[in-house]
């Protein structure tokens, strides 16, 4: 199992990445977007306070939606040229990102992105850790249910009989 670290993807860096057919229409989308509304906010046409703070709202979305795919093809890309260098198609890799995680949780308005925590990895990761020591904590339930539970009420029958013996 590989954990990495997923913070700092800077989405204006985008040469060496290899979008899904869908994803890349998606960037191109979104690219567009940002033209559109950087090129709305700056022009000469006079726009009011609401007017700005909508276009500054929207500007967000779509750098936070671009942000995602970075992210998720980075995972990917990683994940798999992880496996192929290391020769283990089967390896757990969890790309993770504890700052977005935290924003999740967090009960004040986060800054900046903010990913669903299941894209954050620590879910995933979470499980993952969990499922591997389930099979021992199983056993030791099982143990506990067959000997611990039985000598305990055993031992407290014992105790409860020496007591009504003794007020007799």
């Amino acid at each position: 199992m590989l954990c990495t670290w997923s913070e700092d993807v800077n989405p204006d860096s985008l040469m060496d990445t290899k979008f899904i057919d869908y994803e890349e229409e998606i960037r191109k989308f979104f690219v567009q977007e940002e033209a559109r509304l950087r090129d709305k906010f700056k022009s000469r046409e006079r726009l009011d306070a609401k007017a700005k703070y909508i276009i500054r709202k929207e500007r967000r979305y779509v750098r936070s939606g671009l942000m995602k795919l970075s992210i998720y093809e980075r995972n990917r890309r990683v994940t798999k040229d992880l496996r192929r260098s290391i020769l283990h198609e089967d390896l757990h890799v969890h790309c993770i990102s504890a700052k977005e995680y935290e924003k999740t949780i967090d009960l004040m308005e986060p800054e900046g992105l903010l990913l669903p925590a299941k894209d954050t990895g620590i879910p995933g990761l979470k499980q993952f850790l969990a499922a591997l020591t389930a099979k021992q904590r199983e056993q030791e339930l099982v143990h506990y249910a067959k000997f611990t539970v039985p000598s305990s009420l055993t031992t407290l029958l014992m105790a409860a009989g020496r007591a009504i013996d003794a007020s007799l």
